[in-house]
């Protein structure tokens, strides 16, 4: 195997890598877009300096995968780190938790809830019936015309 393909295998592991990250952390599939796409969208939620490292990662990352560029050995450890400290300063330990408090509901909220349902449905099924014996008699009439 040549130094080319091994770069080129080592990036397209190193980017798979980030783009899983991405997905499972900022819920959108990035597996399915191009890099400037993922960049673009990352510049919408983080902060700037981590994304032009990272916006460096997968313009390199492309070059090697597509134009057969050779990267020096410490462009590849400067992108490995740069991959590294993106996902350490975004992973979700490093952010506060905020608690998300259920409201409960009594057994007579749960039965208006329910009540109101069943009630918007019979709606519903009433004026679908309107309608259909409204479309009835505008045939039958126009039948007898």
């Amino acid at each position: 195997m040549s130094v080319s393909e091994d770069q080129k295998t080592y990036y397209t592991l190193l980017t798979d890598v980030l783009r899983k990250y991405i997905k499972a952390r900022f819920g959108f599939n990035a597996m399915e877009m191009t890099s400037s796409e993922i960049i673009s969208r990352l510049r919408q939620e983080n902060d700037e300096k981590m994304i032009d490292e990272l916006k460096e990662l997968f313009m390199t990352a492309d070059l090697v995968k597509f134009a057969k560029y050779s990267t020096l050995i410490n462009e590849n450890d400067a992108n490995l780190v740069n991959a590294i400290d993106f996902i350490n300063t975004t992973k979700l330990d490093n952010q506060p938790t905020v608690e998300r408090v259920e409201p409960t509901l009594t057994d007579t909220e749960k039965r208006d809830i329910r009540s109101r349902t069943a009630l918007k449905v019979t709606i519903f099924v009433l004026l679908a019936a309107c309608v259909a014996l409204f479309a009835v008699v505008i045939y039958q009439i126009s039948m007898l015309i």
